[in-house]
């Protein structure tokens, strides 16, 4: 955003500077921009020339500094004081347009992004947002017989087809993001190293019998396996929006494609 902003709205709007600053700041921390720091040394300036400032505007730099400094204390904290000022500003939960808090659920999300796990608690704030700790990686499965369940050996996984039609089987990961994906941080599941022969076995295995597929596309992939052309994708999940991506050490890894999902949670 170009400065001119400061100017084009000056008169209308008295708030316009923290506004600006505020939007540079919220934008630099969802981006892992090294200037986040910056910005918000600015917004701070910007407040303290601002008339009779808001319980926001007192609290939203506590917030990015709380951010920046990886203090889950302080971030609370500051998301407790954000909740009391939202809240005073759609006062009606019982009106569908204004009963979730956005706005704290998306600074809660900013919050994880960088590695913190903050909770508050609101019945406003949607439960998906807080997340006290990562899903574990082999999901609870349920079974169609007398309501069994058992966990999974070898965690997510999907049948696909790639753009030539051929079957694809994709084992899907979570990191943690902030640096490049290894290939250490491809983990071991119970039934072996996600895409390794006997991972793809026990996915295989494992297709057979959930109704997510039909047999003749288990049966597909598992004669491709078997001949040798079957397609394995690894796909990474990230909460992060940073630049970091895959290393060169993925190449070892029995990978044929890798797919990286950014800001999508698990």
């Amino acid at each position: 955003m170009d400065e001119v902003y400061l100017d084009e709205f000056a008169e209308d709007y008295p708030d316009s500077p923290a506004n600006f600053y505020d939007m540079k700041a919220h934008a630099a921390l969802a981006l892992d921009d090294d200037r986040a720091t910056t910005y918000v040394a600015e917004l701070r300036d910007a407040i303290e020339v601002t008339d009779d400032p808001s319980l926001y505007w007192e609290t939203i730099p506590e917030f990015y500094a709380a951010v920046l400094d990886g203090s889950t204390a302080d971030v609370e904290a500051a998301l407790a004081d954000l909740h009391d000022f939202f809240v005073s500003e759609a006062p009606n939960p019982d009106d569908p347009s204004e009963y979730v808090l956005d706005d704290v659920a998306a600074s809660v999300v900013l919050a994880r992004r960088h590695g913190l796990d903050p909770m508050i608690e609101s019945d406003r704030v949607p439960e998906a947002v807080l997340r006290e700790e990562i899903p574990a990686d082999d999901p609870t499965l349920d079974i169609d017989i007398d309501s069994l369940q058992f966990t999974s050996d070898v965690g997510f996984f999907e049948l696909e087809r790639d753009d030539e039609d051929r079957p694809v089987i994709a084992g899907r990961i979570y990191h943690p993001g902030g640096e490049p994906v290894s290939a250490d941080d491809v983990p071991e599941r119970e039934a072996g190293r996600v895409l390794s022969d006997g991972w793809i076995e026990a996915a295989l295995d494992e297709a057979e019998w959930r109704e997510h597929y039909d047999d003749a596309m288990v049966a597909e992939a598992r004669e491709a396996y078997e001949d040798g052309t079957l397609q394995r994708k690894l796909v990474v999940v990230q909460d992060r929006t940073d630049g970091h991506t895959f290393d060169e050490s993925l190449a070892a890894l029995p990978v044929d494609d890798v797919a990286m999902l950014k800001g999508a949670g698990r």
